[in-house]
């Protein structure tokens, strides 16, 4: 395939040793991260932010202000589930005001336990009832919830505008360098030649 052919082409002056990590290769790479780096930016401030922005509009800041999925008009969807979970990305900036209610605690037996902690995984496993949960963001953490999730992400005209832009580039950039080293192969033969 063109796209990740090497740059190793018919160069009298310029010599590339290593042909399996190639710059095309690299340049792909690269496009890949940004493009993935911007969707889960997009993701986190915009879908991830929504709960956040809702709790602080709504003004719960402690638990008997504490509100629900329900309450907050949101659907229980999987991300959210996830997310709100301990370790995840919101239970850095929200609580759980209910959780000895809307939470079950399941002991393992000792040989689970001891597998789980060799895996550095949790020796409890917790079964979260989502249509119980009440959430609120304590006042030690509103100020950090603010400044991570206080604007909206940008729009999704923006996404594509970045991955149609960064595509065009990565285009540009691909078949501009073989040809620059050309330029640079033959401007090394021509001064070689006139010494």
């Amino acid at each position: 395939m063109y796209i990740l052919a090497s740059l190793a082409g018919n160069y009298e002056n310029l010599v590339f040793y290593n042909r399996i990590m190639t710059f095309k290769l690299v340049l792909w790479a690269i496009w890949a991260g940004l493009i993935i780096g911007i969707a889960v930016s997009y993701y986190t401030k915009d879908y991830l932010g929504r709960l956040i922005r809702r709790l602080l509009k709504n003004e719960a800041l402690s638990k008997e202000k504490a509100m629900s999925f329900e309450e907050l008009g949101y659907k229980q969807t999987f991300p959210l589930r996830i997310h709100i979970k301990d370790g995840g990305t919101l239970r850095r900036y929200i609580d759980i005001a209910n959780e000895e209610e809307a939470v079950t605690v399941t002991e393992l037996s000792p040989k689970r336990k001891k597998l789980r902690s060799l895996l550095g995984m949790p020796e409890v496993i917790k079964k979260y009832d989502y249509a119980k949960l009440r959430f609120y963001i304590p006042e030690e953490k509103k100020y950090a919830a603010d400044v991570r999730y206080e604007k909206k992400g940008s729009n999704p005209g923006v996404f594509i505008f970045c991955v149609i832009a960064l595509t065009g580039l990565a285009v540009l950039v691909n078949f501009l360098v073989p040809e620059l080293l050309t330029m640079l192969d033959n401007f090394i033969t021509i001064v070689k030649n006139a010494l």
